[in-house]
């Protein structure tokens, strides 16, 4: 074999040689980094998904429990119909509070089918100075309670010693809404 046959025949297995390294080994890798790229992002992807969600998830919470809270506020709003005494014992803290002697003689319930919240009555009779009086109305119309106040009537209170007195009598009727 002549020295320029050994050369080609060296270059041959060579080039064969680096033929075969890069389509059995260097090609299968680059396939390899390629798909685990793809994967790489595929998976920051959803983590940045998931992050988001996690974000709106607390949002959400956050405003469940702002929600909660109101909600439990516009219960407070309603007295319990079957039993009133939380709101009587009301009226006579506020009456007591405002130097007023309240007496309730009635309340009923009234049945109204396209209303939500059914409203109660109750018929108050207060008697206490007129300043007394306006500050009890103002803390029952500012109360906790939705309360709307009917058919106020106030005269003054005449006693037989004297022929008038400072204090007044007031009566009223009040619808307090129920749940």
């Amino acid at each position: 074999m002549s020295q320029s046959k050994k050369i080609y025949l060296t270059i041959f297995l060579f080039s064969s040689l680096s033929l075969c390294l890069i389509f059995f080994l260097i090609l299968p890798l680059l396939r390899e980094i390629k798909e685990s790229a793809r994967l790489l992002i595929s998976e920051k992807e959803k983590i940045i998904s998931l992050k988001e969600r996690v974000e709106k998830l607390k949002e959400f919470e956050s405003f469940h429990q702002d929600l909660d809270k109101n909600l439990e506020k516009v219960n407070k709003l309603f007295i319990q119909p079957e039993v009133p005494i939380g709101f009587i014992e009301f009226l006579e803290k506020t009456a007591k509070d405002c130097k007023a002697k309240i007496t309730i003689s009635s309340f009923s319930f009234s049945k109204k089918k396209k209303e939500n919240w059914q409203p109660i009555s109750f018929q108050i009779k207060i008697k206490a100075l007129p300043q007394d009086c306006l500050r009890f109305l103002e803390k029952i119309e500012n109360s906790p309670y939705l309360i709307k106040i009917q058919n106020l009537n106030m005269k003054k209170i005449k006693t037989e010693k004297e022929t008038s007195s400072k204090e007044i009598e007031a009566n009223f009727s009040i619808e307090v809404y129920s749940k």
